[in-house]
């Protein structure tokens, strides 16, 4: 759920501007140890890809109401 005075821009998509395959996956032999690679060995044993999703903040229409604190 999305908190209030914000909307999706467009809908979840791969994070390919990293240092990723074409598919958006990255590989290691062990996470806690790091050294994620773009490339897959047959010694990686784990991969992870990242998802992200633009959001904008919706103009305020009451700029007072805005500023109080409900208690």
């Amino acid at each position: 759920m999305l908190e209030e005075n914000w909307k999706w821009e467009d809908e979840w998509t791969v994070d390919i501007n990293r240092a990723v395959d074409n598919e958006g996956w990255e590989y290691c032999v062990e996470p806690s140890m790091g050294g994620w690679s773009p490339s897959e060995k047959i010694y990686h044993l784990n991969r992870r890809r990242r998802w992200i999703r633009n959001r904008t903040l919706v103009a305020i229409s009451d700029p007072i109401a805005a500023n109080k604190v409900s208690y």
